[in-house]
């Protein structure tokens, strides 16, 4: 997930601390930033490095307090 303003990145995770390795069950993932007045663009994706398949399944844009 990546938040950008209009010249500059303004938050971003790629879950590079907790990949997501092997084959797995089916299970919710979460990323939480910190938004920001000036923000312009909010980015939601998967990634995928190496061979293999990605399924992705219901993403989700929430505000949260």
């Amino acid at each position: 997930m990546r938040v950008a303003g209009d010249r500059y990145e303004l938050a971003f995770d790629n879950m590079k601390d907790r990949f997501v390795k092997g084959t797995t069950d089916w299970k919710m993932y979460a990323v939480v930033l910190d938004g920001a007045a000036d923000a312009k663009t909010t980015l939601l994706g998967a990634t995928l490095t190496g061979k293999g398949q990605v399924w992705v399944d219901g993403f989700k844009l929430e505000i949260v307090e």
